[in-house]
């Protein structure tokens, strides 16, 4: 019997949008059949890449002129006010390219993009949670 087992290791990467509403009848026609699957295997690169689309939108969302030393309540207030204020369309259109990327567009951009938004933030944590924060799993010893 061995000791490690891939198929029990790692799971398959499933994902299931149905039902879920959708804006138009041309959505739910045009997205009928893609609205479930399996995501493919991302390669390393992707990977990779993913990470980097990441730090780049978490790296854009920081307010410009941002001392580093900023300590001051009243400072970091008008700090988070700007980030949640400023409009996120770009950014979000960004993340949702980069995750269909991951993902070899299995769901494609098109199908993330008509997803309503808690729905879409719900399918970025559970990616973002798998490939960049995965579980590391305990070493069994013998004791």
């Amino acid at each position: 019997m061995p000791g490690f087992v891939l198929k029990d290791a790692v799971e398959e990467l499933t994902y299931d949008f149905e039902p879920y509403p959708v804006s138009s009848q041309k959505d739910m026609d045009e997205f009928e059949g893609k609205r479930k699957g399996t995501i493919p295997e991302p390669s390393a690169t992707q990977i990779q890449n993913f990470r980097t689309s990441i730090a780049e939108l978490l790296s854009e969302m920081i307010p410009e002129g941002l001392d580093d030393e900023v300590t001051k309540a009243v400072e970091m207030r008008k700090a988070l006010l700007e980030v949640i204020a400023k409009d996120q369309t770009a950014m979000q259109q960004k993340s949702l390219h980069a995750l269909a990327e991951v993902c070899s567009n299995q769901p494609s951009f098109d199908v993330l993009n008509a997803l309503p938004y808690r729905h879409q933030q719900a399918f970025s944590g559970w990616i973002t949670g798998v490939f960049l924060l995965p579980q590391v799993p305990t070493p069994a010893t013998k004791g």
